[in-house]
């Protein structure tokens, strides 16, 4: 059902696999970010990673 909503309102697989290489992308990106700025560390940089990500 949301599916075909999504599908009736333009979204193909490609729109989907494009915003999921964004989010990797932007997960390395943010990963990287706070393992330079912050100094709290390499835990905090890895949680923003997996925060992104999901």
């Amino acid at each position: 059902m949301i599916i075909k909503f999504l599908y009736d309102k333009g979204l193909r697989s490609q729109h989907a696999d494009t915003v999921a290489c964004l989010t990797i992308g932007l997960s390395v990106a943010s990963w990287v970010a706070s393992k330079q700025v912050e100094p709290a560390g390499i835990d905090r940089a890895d949680r923003w990673g997996i925060f992104v990500a999901t």
